[in-house]
Formats: C-alpha cells, structure tokens, sequence
C-alpha cells in the first residue's frame, strides 16, 4: 500500500472526507511513522543473511590527510598492520576498534600510502552487513553444518563479539538472524512490512494522529490564559489631610460695675438735701436781724456750694456711666472683629475641606476605575479559562478516541509485549 492510498483509507476511519479537511497530511504522515516505529519495538522484521568472511586486507590505499586516515575495514588485529616504509607505535598510532590512524610527531605525513592488515578473528562489523538493524538475535557459523552450531556471543552497537574462543576464519560463511525495523510507505514505494498489517497500520496510525491533535488542543488551552495582560497595578495615594489655620480667640467681656456711679447719685442726694437745708435755714433769717451781716445770704452760699459739690457728684456720675459705655464700646469692637475673624477662619475651614473632597473624590474615581479594570480583567479570565476547558474537553476527545484506536491496533498485531532490547529471547549462551 502506497502513502496516498494509505492516508485515505486513514481519512475514511477519520471521517474526514469532506472538501475541507480536518486534518492535515503532516498530521497523518506523522501519524504513519509513530505506528510504524511503535509496530518495529512490539512485532520488529526479522530477517536473515550470510555473508563469506574475509579477514585479511592486502594493499589498501590509505590517504592520511590534517595527521588522520582511517582503514576501509574494522576492527583491527593486533599487530597485523603495516604501512609501507612506516613502523607502528613509532611513525603512527592505530585504534583497532575504529581504524583511525593517527600520526605522531611529524613522521606521517599528509598524503598516500598503502596498508596491509588483518581483522580481528573474534569480533566482527555488523554496519556494512545488518540494514536497520535493532537486534541480533542469533548467529550461525560456520553457517551451513549440521547439525548448526550457535556460537554464544555478546553485541556492542554495531560490533559482534563471538565467546569461548571461538574463531572467524578466512572465507568461512556466516549467518545472522537480526530484527529489524519496519519502513513507513512512501508516495512510490510501499512499507515493507506484510499486507496483512495494511489495516493495524491504518487503525494505529489513526489512533496517533488524534492523539497528536489532542495534543493541539492542550496547547491551545494553555494559549489562550497566556495571552492575557493583567491591568497595571494602581499605587492608592491617600490624599494628605491639611493643615488647620488656628481658630481665633474670643475676646474677654469687660466686667462691668456701677458702685461707682451709685456712690456719686447718694451723695448728689445727700449734696442736695445739705443745699436744701441751707436754703430753708437761711430763709428764716431773711429780714430778721441776727447776729453778723446777712446770715441768709451766707446760708445761701452755703446752699451754693453744697449744689457745687453736688453737680460735681454728678459729674463724676456721668464719667463713670461714660468709662462704662467706653468699655462696652471697645468690647462691642473686639466682638465684632472676632466675628469678622471667625467668619474668615470658617471661609478658610470650608476652602481646606473642599479640596480635601476634591482630592478624595478624584483618587476615589481613580480607585473605581482600577477596580473596573480588574473586573473587567476577572471577566476575561472566566472567559478565556471557558475557552481553555472547551479545549481541554476537546484534547480528552480526542485522546480517548486515540487511545481507543491503538488499543485496537495492539489487539490486531497480538499485544505482544515491547521488544526487549537487552535481550533476544533466542540468544545463545554458554
């Protein structure tokens, strides 16, 4: 079965028929090659071939180039190497296993030489000899005996390794039983795995592509949280409270007292009372003819100056009710300049707390609109984290069915349990 034939038999187990495709072909293709590596690991090609040993090299054209060359064949046996007018271990080193040759000092210079040489008789290169090789399993030789004989033997990479002595002799034929992989179609050329493995390969490579997709729809899950960019965090400024004028001080009542004035108005009282008695004694002397010259006249100058004394009693009554109006004046001045300084300490008060408010309203809408930020941001998350399980929910779909698909594959193929790569379980021991 070619590729193409392959992957729309893989469309048709897909439903993915229609004139858009779901999947892609790298998708399948991809899918082709796990199953046909997965199929290598559980059920692997096992093949046979011979070959007739060599193990002697006559006359070998070496080129030693930058002080290296390397030996055509591998590995070396000890001591059989010679180059042509050099000496080993002197003019050059060898590594028996690699065939490097390596120069020392100055003594093989860059250019062509011949090389003559023997191989190892235990050990044997299976690079040139195994295609893909995964595992040998078993080793006939001298191939061809009868009863066969199975020399044990121990696999380095691509190295042979025979045990108990045994030995690879010149022109000996040799057998190897080795397991190999399995080659996915290509659009010329079919998988060389058999024909009755065409639907396994179909099924499992089916079952691979939707994991590979599910695997697709993970990724998305996580792509659409990471694209995402949270709001810048806001830096809350308390506004600074400020600073009070100090209030003013309320003036001091005068204390005010008419003892005073009440002293001065009783001896008016009593002036006048001391006037009116003069007056009335001396009207009894008028025309009567008394001792001393007009004693009414001079009762009368005494009534004069007790009136005197009185107006000054007065007087002094007056500048007392004055001295107490000039008091309440100067305080009816400081009562008004207070309320005239409470008036401005209040217009300062309300001024300062204003643009406190301000302030206050201005960072309180700067606090509000973060906050809108975050929820909105809270929002997309929900959302994208909907998304994010819509593809989750998806991928498991997808996994499911893929993992359905294989299950079904490893029942056509047997289940075999995977390949132990350590050890053959036909592998010789001694």
């Amino acid at each position: 079965m070619l590729l193409p034939e392959l992957l729309s038999s893989m469309r048709v187990e897909l439903h993915d028929t229609g004139t858009t495709p779901v999947f892609e072909d790298e998708e399948l293709n991809r899918g082709v090659l796990k199953t046909c590596s997965l199929m290598s690991r559980l059920l692997p090609r096992r093949l046979m071939t011979e070959t007739y040993l060599v193990r002697t090299i006559t006359s070998e054209a070496l080129t030693i180039a930058t002080s290296t060359g390397t030996l055509a064949y591998k590995p070396i046996r000890k001591g059989s190497l010679t180059i042509t007018g050099k000496v080993v271990d002197v003019d050059y080193r060898v590594n028996l296993v690699t065939g490097v040759i390596t120069e020392i000092g100055a003594r093989l210079t860059d250019g062509a030489y011949v090389a003559t040489y023997e191989l190892d008789t235990s050990m044997l290169d299976l690079s040139t000899l195994l295609t893909d090789c995964i595992k040998l399993e078993r080793v006939e030789y001298p191939a061809g005996n009868t009863p066969p004989t199975f020399p044990t033997f121990d696999q380095y990479g691509d190295m042979l390794v025979l045990r108990a002595n045994n030995v690879l002799a010149e022109n000996e034929k040799l057998r190897l039983i080795y397991l190999a992989r399995w080659t996915p179609p290509t659009p010329t050329v079919s998988g060389n795995y058999p024909s009755h493995l065409n639907d396994a390969v179909i099924i499992g490579s089916v079952g691979q592509t939707l994991i590979y997709r599910a695997e697709y729809y993970v990724q998305q899950a996580g792509s659409v949280l990471a694209t995402l960019t949270p709001p810048t965090a806001y830096v809350v400024v308390k506004p600074t409270s400020p600073t009070m004028p100090v209030a003013p001080t309320a003036p001091t009542a005068p204390t005010l007292t008419y003892t005073d004035f009440d002293t001065a108005i009783a001896l008016v009282s009593t002036e006048i009372l001391a006037a009116k008695a003069h007056i009335t004694s001396g009207a009894a002397l008028v025309n009567v003819a008394p001792r001393g010259a007009d004693p009414a006249g001079v009762y009368a100058k005494y009534a004069d100056s007790v009136f005197s004394a009185a107006n000054t009693r007065v007087n002094e009554a007056l500048a007392q009710l004055r001295k107490i109006e000039e008091d309440l004046g100067k305080y009816q001045a400081q009562v008004t300049s207070y309320g005239s300084d409470v008036n401005a300490y209040a217009n300062n008060i309300s001024g300062l707390t204003g643009i406190h408010r301000t302030e206050n309203e201005i960072e309180s809408s700067e606090v509000a609109n973060y906050t809108a930020q975050v929820n909105k941001y809270i929002a997309q998350i929900q959302e994208q984290d909907m998304k994010a399980k819509n593809y989750l929910e998806v991928a498991g779909r997808y996994l499911a069915s893929g993992q359905s698909k294989i299950n079904e594959f490893l029942i056509m193929i047997g289940l075999r349990t995977e390949f132990n790569m350590n050890k053959a379980s036909a592998e010789q021991r001694g």
